[in-house]
């Protein structure tokens, strides 16, 4: 009887360190401050919130202590959790040889899952049932006047994604199909999307910082944080575009690059990725998202329906709960060239600049 009460305390220490130790994980359940409680498929929500609220504050102090980069607040399942490594080997004197090759190949506007119209479809990888045909019929949200501040952002959460050196765009990658430099790497695309917008009279704010670099896997974590703050100092901002590349390849492992045919020039298809909370996150913006990605991709196949891939619906948030205009653009895949991203920025700025003036 007398070792009841060291037994409970125990017990008591050793389910606290589990909890700790658990909040540590890229994957864990319990979420981080400031974001609501897992929507758990519990008999009584007020369970769930007892459990939830439980974890954030176990999770406050494990993450302080075990995670100080912080566990995931997009994710409750990693889908294809990123594990790249980046080496600390420094940059060779010479750039590669140009002797990687590639399988080129078009994926079709029309070969989502659900079809938004004639030209446009949802790869849908969530359960939600959309109504895409509503998804043209209004106006989701208002974009501010230049004059009231800045009305994008362009951030990187994954920045050193780099391409296939090219003629023009020969450079050395610093880990497997990434750069820190960036004049090759996604940020260059930011660069001249951002040059062509403000050409164009959108106000534009550009986020340089390489969130992926060097820890891979706390990325979405720091630009979490990186998005809100510039959020709260410019308030302004109601589209957030987060510029990626894929990475896409062969059963035999070659490089696949994804071309469309705009003016009789190759560029690269563009896909627009959006976000949902149906993993349990907060995200009440996301079928605004949707709307905003779907009169985008409108414009796009306007312009050529070789260029875009069809709009992927995701259970994940990926930072886009903070405005209503916040997607992710995936410019190409690692087998294309810089070149060919670059001429697709042309486009899509123009359709960016477009929908902005559709929404004033």
């Amino acid at each position: 009887m007398k070792n009841k009460p060291v037994t409970k305390v125990i017990l008591a220490l050793a389910f606290v360190f589990i909890i700790m130790f658990d909040c540590s994980k890229q994957d864990n359940i319990y979420l981080l401050r400031e974001i609501n409680f897992l929507k758990l498929p519990s008999p009584s929500m007020a369970v769930g919130k007892i459990i939830g609220n439980t974890g954030k504050l176990f999770c406050d102090i494990g993450n302080s202590i075990l995670s100080p980069a912080g566990v995931s607040a997009n994710f409750m399942n990693m889908q294809n959790p990123p594990n790249e490594a980046f080496t600390k080997e420094e940059l060779n004197d010479n750039p590669l040889p140009l002797l990687e090759q590639t399988e080129e190949k078009t994926i079709s506007s029309t070969s989502g899952t659900a079809t938004l119209v004639k030209e446009i479809t949802i790869k849908n990888q969530t359960n939600y049932q959309v109504a895409s045909s509503n998804l043209l019929e209004y106006i989701p949200f208002n974009v501010l006047p230049a004059s009231q501040g800045p009305q994008v952002l362009i951030i990187h959460t994954h920045g050193t994604e780099s391409f296939t050196p090219s003629e023009n765009y020969n450079f050395s990658y610093t880990s497997n199909s990434r750069t820190t430099d960036n004049n090759y790497n996604v940020v260059r695309l930011g660069t001249e999307l951002e040059l062509k917008l403000k050409e164009s009279g959108v106000n534009v704010i550009h986020d340089l910082t390489q969130y992926d670099y060097p820890d891979y896997n706390s990325s979405y974590d720091k630009a979490f944080y990186g998005i809100k703050s510039i959020l709260q100092k410019y308030p302004s901002i109601s589209i957030v575009l987060d510029i990626h590349r894929d990475a896409v390849s062969s059963d035999e492992g070659k490089k696949i690059k994804l071309t469309g045919i705009v003016d009789d020039k190759k560029a690269a298809q563009i896909m627009f990725v959006v976000g949902t909370d149906e993993c349990g996150f907060s995200h009440p913006n996301w079928q605004k998202n949707l709307s905003f990605a779907a009169h985008l991709q409108q414009k796009l196949s306007i312009t050529s329906p070789s260029l875009v891939r069809p709009i992927n619906l995701r259970t994940s948030r990926f930072n886009q709960q903070f405005t209503p205009g916040s997607l992710i653009v995936e410019i190409g895949t690692n087998g294309n060239t810089l070149d060919e991203a670059l001429l697709s920025i042309d486009y899509l700025a123009k359709a960016v600049k477009d929908t902005i003036t559709d929404f004033s």
